[in-house]
């Protein structure tokens, strides 16, 4: 019987990431992934719960736009003349959660912290399978485990949302960023010492 003692070990190879990035351009550093003390927040089919310094991580889902400029002939006064025009297009990520989960450690569950798949980027996708491919490989050899069945889900979830692409209903746009950031503060704001919020991180730059 493949032993589960001690669920901090129940990925293989641990739960830390020394790095996190999500699509929107946010980098998280010495990350875990939170399993909980009888796993019950363990990575699900539907994302993982992270923790940085001993706080469940809230992320706030911003809404980004890059700015480009470019050159246009400008209107025709008798003479060749260029005219440099900057437009703001927006950087394609998911919007942020509409559902409702439990959070752990009696924070308020209307503001979920599990974070799906589909807000990373590939290189911690990538991470993140090769984990849990371990984790799987490792559970198999337990017939009985229905952790192996579980991390296998679990995989095939990381490697379908890192080949989606993202559909014009599922983007995010200001008001949706907006929103969740006024719910997750309103919710939080006894619990700060709980968690720790994404906001924050931008804030310090």
């Amino acid at each position: 019987m493949v032993s589960t003692a001690g669920f901090g070990g129940e990925l293989v190879g641990g739960n830390q990431l020394p790095s996190v990035r999500f699509k929107d351009g946010t980098i998280l550093e010495n990350v875990k992934i939170h399993l909980g003390k009888n796993g019950q927040w363990r990575p699900r089919v539907d994302g993982v719960t992270l923790g940085i310094g001993g706080r469940i991580y809230f992320h706030h889902y911003p809404y980004r736009e890059v700015k480009r400029s470019y050159s246009l002939p400008a209107p025709d006064k008798g003479e060749y003349a260029l005219t440099t025009v900057t437009r703001a297009f927006r950087i394609p990520t998911p919007h942020p959660p509409t559902e409702e989960h439990w959070n752990p450690n009696g924070i308020p569950e209307c503001a979920p912290s599990r974070i799906q798949f589909i807000h990373f980027d590939a290189n911690t996708l990538n991470s993140m399978y090769k984990i849990i491919d371990a984790t799987v490989k490792h559970y198999e050899k337990d017939p009985e485990s229905a952790l192996s069945h579980h991390y296998r889900a679990v995989r095939d979830s990381i490697r379908e949302n890192a080949w989606h692409k993202l559909l014009p209903h599922e983007l995010n746009t200001p008001v949706r960023s907006r929103t969740w950031q006024v719910k997750v503060e309103k919710e939080m704001q006894l619990h700060w010492r709980k968690i720790h919020y994404g906001r924050w991180i931008h804030q310090k730059k």
